[in-house]
């Protein structure tokens, strides 16, 4: 089963963000976008699939935010789903954990 992370932030996790972490941790990777826009990959210089960044939605009822993700006291606007591939979670999480930092968010486990 793939894990399923949630980016909670204060700015979305675009492309661009995404990218820039892709390329200074696997400077041979790339970021593949879906033809409409829905969702991102992050891919290492062999192919291998790190993460999927779903596109962001604005947090509307906080309630919802707690009862959905694990230790989420924190107040933000954007809610992002991540899902890693099958097998070690441990590169896909850390590129996720990054990307979320530089949205001014923190990175959390779906409950």
């Amino acid at each position: 089963m793939p894990t399923e992370l949630v980016i909670l932030s204060d700015l979305q996790p675009t492309t661009a963000r995404v990218a820039l972490v892709c390329e200074q941790w696997y400077p041979d990777g790339l970021v593949i976008e879906a033809p409409d826009g829905g969702f991102r990959q992050a891919v290492d210089g062999d192919g291998v699939a790190l993460a999927s960044f779903f596109d962001a939605r604005q947090v509307r009822v906080r309630a919802a935010v707690a009862g959905a993700v694990v230790g989420a006291a924190e107040e933000h606007v954007w809610w992002t789903d991540v899902t890693i591939p099958y097998g070690d979670a441990t590169r896909g999480r850390a590129l996720a954990d990054e990307v979320a930092a530089r949205a001014g968010g923190v990175l959390r486990d779906r409950s």
